[in-house]
């Protein structure tokens, strides 16, 4: 194993998945340049000295990572000094980390969390040690460095100069207790300075550490830009008109920040690639999920829900919960799912127009019930709008006033719901689940029961609910306005239509026949890029910090922006125009930062690979059974931006034949 993989494994924090806080990224890409330079030295390829950095040896090392900057000092027109090359380094350092991270885990010593995050695999955390690539089995790196600083070990050349390197990053800062520090720091000393290449390369890391005269000044926040409003309400109306395009035209005028007043309250907007890369590289850092979350949680009696939680906790229960919401569950319920809509698609009328965005919600809600809880929803239909819908209206889109919860409607459908939480809960002692596969609901009694401190009892009902939230105002929408994209382009339509055709005629629906679904899929992503669902997501900053020059105090409400890319030309060239050919070939660097259809950061969709395989399926399985044509198509869409983006009622479809029967046979 190189010193460039341990250094990665060393500077991942094990709780949260990132890389450890008190780093910053300019350290963090020296610590990998230093440690790129430290391995091609002990390959014999490169040598260093206080004045200058050498070549040995150009015969490539026959590693990814290591030969092209090999091949750089090789080519170079004149000899430098090491903390020129190390600088140099330090600019291709996140393209050398994605390559050291995707190794590693091919390697299975590290694997990915489902919200993005990267930990030591679960062998490799509790045994505290790896193998390497040739059979070598290693104590843990960061194991391997406490021992060489607290102990009196003589340590061997190698992790001598991790010593050196970690020690001029300020990585013992947040690896040790202050008395720790204090107590091993002569010891440090000591060690970093035994090998001249360690001298050399850490010197060069505090030389190029240390602040340019030239740095950029960072301006206060109060001369962030801020958006013309009306007085009083300031940009409510349209905030509460759709937001994604009022952020998009506002990021093309003021740039990634801004600030923007709504009915008495000010938010600073991070928004734009550069606000998705910011928050998802810092969001456990600087923000706290906002209060509103917190209050959601509350009216439905929970105080630990996942939405409201941050830090450790949070984790924790993404971790526990990831089981429940993963696309596998999905899947090993194929047939069941299929037959839930082929029966809704059964019901519906061949003779009248069908609401596109009701007919979706329905069929996704029953889904929902079948796959994260093995039961029916349809009785509950009614029901679930009625109570979700009010509550986000209430407590976190705050349009509407907290009195609504006392009226019948509202108090009949919570009643329902609790009705339907316990038959869920009672269906699911064990004595009753014997043989079954486990569900999402199998995995919250597991939690209570290993750790009621984190979830209560108390809390089981907003959990047992909380799919259908997720469901209803995300893959529903989806679905409706996947449908709609495909009305408007027939040619398209026939291509998902044949792949239908295609992977049910070979048999009862299964996870190799959903690989199959390419154009489909495809589909799905160009819906969520031209269609962006939830485009903003509240937070408190918790942790001062600067962004795009500016100084962003804690304490500042913000507003997080993910979906401006979307519709960004530097992004995704005509961006106004569907097209699925974006997303057969793999997506730019730019498109990368740009696409964040789930959220971003920490708080991302728990369901999200779920969520695209399901709307896939769903879509399908419709276009299998059914041909169906838009109502009024040259009728623009009316769309609704409350409490989330979707197709008002009045944009209906019909039957134009059916021809699931016909078409079963294979």
């Amino acid at each position: 194993m190189t010193i460039t993989e341990e250094i990665v494994i060393l500077i991942l924090d094990r709780e949260t998945g990132t890389f450890r806080h008190s780093l910053s990224e300019h350290h963090r890409n020296l610590v990998i340049a230093g440690a790129v330079l430290m391995d091609l030295a002990l390959a014999n390829r490169i040598d260093t000295d206080p004045e200058r950095l050498y070549l040995l040896d150009p015969a490539a090392v026959n590693d990814a990572i290591l030969d092209p900057v090999l091949t750089d000092i090789a080519t170079a027109a004149e000899t430098r000094e090491a903390a020129w090359w190390l600088d140099r380094v330090a600019r291709h350092s996140p393209e050398i980390l994605g390559k050291a991270v995707a190794r590693l885990s091919d390697q299975g010593i590290l694997s990915r969390g489902e919200d993005g995050g990267i930990f030591r695999s679960q062998l490799v955390s509790r045994l505290r040690r790896y193998e390497t690539i040739d059979g070598e089995i290693r104590d843990d790196i960061e194991t391997r460095v406490l021992r060489t600083v607290l102990g009196d070990d003589i340590p061997d050349a190698r992790d001598t100069l991790i010593v050196a390197l970690v020690s001029a990053c300020n990585i013992f800062e947040a690896m040790l207790t202050a008395e720790e520090l204090t107590e091993a720091r002569e010891r440090i000393r000591l060690l970093s300075r035994l090998e001249l290449l360690g001298r050399v390369v850490a010197d060069s890391v505090r030389s190029v550490s240390a602040p340019s005269p030239l740095a950029p000044t960072v301006r206060p926040w109060e001369d962030i830009p801020q958006v013309r409003g009306l007085p009083l309400i300031g940009s409510g109306l349209q905030m509460s008109g759709d937001m994604h395009e009022f952020m998009l035209a506002n990021y093309q005028t003021h740039g990634p920040v801004f600030r923007v007043r709504a009915v008495g309250r000010e938010f600073t907007v991070l928004a734009g690639p550069e606000g998705n890369k910011f928050v998802k590289d810092s969001s456990a850092v600087h923000f706290r999920n906002s209060d509103l979350m917190a209050n959601f949680c509350i009216a439905m009696g929970a105080h630990q829900g996942v939405i409201a939680l941050d830090g450790p906790e949070h984790l924790r229960m993404r971790k526990l919960l990831a089981k429940g919401y993963g696309p596998r569950y999905f899947e090993a319920r194929l047939g069941a799912v299929h037959e839930v809509t082929r029966s809704a698609v059964a019901g519906w009328p061949n003779d009248r127009p069908i609401g596109i965005q009701d007919a979706m919600k329905r069929i996704i809600a029953e889904q929902i019930g079948l796959v994260s809880t093995g039961a029916s929803s349809k009785d509950y239909f009614d029901d679930l709008s009625v109570y979700l819908d009010t509550l986000i209206a209430v407590h976190m889109m705050e349009y509407l006033p907290k009195f609504v919860k006392r009226l019948p409607r509202f108090r009949r459908a919570e009643r329902r719901l609790k009705e339907l939480a316990d038959n869920i809960l009672a269906a699911h002692v064990p004595e009753n689940r014997e043989g079954e596969e486990p569900d999402l609901i199998d995995h919250l009694l597991e939690m209570n029961r290993l750790d009621p401190q984190l979830l209560p009892e108390t809390d089981l009902f907003f959990n047992v609910i909380a799919p259908f939230f997720g469901g209803l105002d995300t893959s529903a929408n989806c679905c409706a306005f996947a449908l709609y994209a495909l009305f408007k382009h027939p040619q398209l339509l026939e291509s998902v239509q044949a792949e239908a055709d295609e992977m049910f005629g070979r048999g009862p629906p299964s996870p190799e026949g959903l690989k199959s679904l390419d154009v489909t899929h495809r589909v799905v992503l160009e819906t969520l890029r031209m269609y962006p669902i939830t485009s903003v997501a509240f937070r408190i900053v918790t942790n001062s910090f600067a962004f795009a020059g500016y100084r962003v105090p804690a304490g500042k409400q913000v507003l997080i922006v993910n979906t401006v890319g979307n519709h960004l030309p530097e992004c995704f060239p005509e961006p106004r125009k569907f097209d699925v050919e974006r997303w057969a070939a793999p997506r730019t660097p730019a498109a990368r930062s740009a696409y964040e259809p789930f959220s971003v950061g920490r708080h991302r969709c728990l369901g999200a690979s779920l969520a695209e395989l399901q709307v896939a399926f769903t879509i399908a399985t419709i276009l299998r059974e059914v041909d169906v044509v838009l109502d009024n198509p040259d009728r623009p869409p009316k769309i609704i931006c409350l409490p989330t983006r979707h197709l008002a009622d009045s944009t209906t479809m019909r039957i134009a034949r059916r021809r699931g029967v016909a078409a079963s046979a294979p």
